[in-house]
């Protein structure tokens, strides 16, 4: 019910195609050449993230290569020699919608701060 009231109002919720995680070699993305982060500084940070918890966070992409999200992601991995990476598809996003995402996801980065941290955080 909750599903189909989001739906009415426009909210596009994920189906189980638009979710499914596959495995991918890194070597059929292609970065977006315009993306506008500088983050070879964080790539280091990224190895240690993915050595101690794996790779979790899968990348998003079309079916064609083109990455839409997770290219410090990709960044780490390559300098890791993996060689294959989770990814979801999202070929039903229209090029306005992926502009718009990433614009969303370089500007969510921002909109919150670190509180105070909770004990033994």
């Amino acid at each position: 019910m909750e599903n189909e009231r989001l739906k009415s109002e426009g909210i596009g919720m994920p189906s189980e195609v638009t979710t499914e995680i596959r495995i991918w070699p890194i070597d059929k993305l292609v970065v977006y050449a315009s993306n506008p982060r500088k983050n070879e500084g964080a790539v280091d940070l990224m190895c240690g993230s993915i050595r101690e918890f794996g790779f979790k966070i899968p990348c998003l992409v079309r079916s064609d290569g083109e990455l839409i999200d997770g290219h410090l992601r990709l960044k780490a991995a390559r300098k890791l020699g993996i060689t294959d990476i989770p990814v979801i598809l999202c070929d039903e996003w229209t090029p306005a919608q992926v502009k718009a995402f990433r614009l969303m996801v370089n500007r969510s980065a921002t909109w919150g701060g670190m509180g105070r941290r909770p004990a033994g955080y």
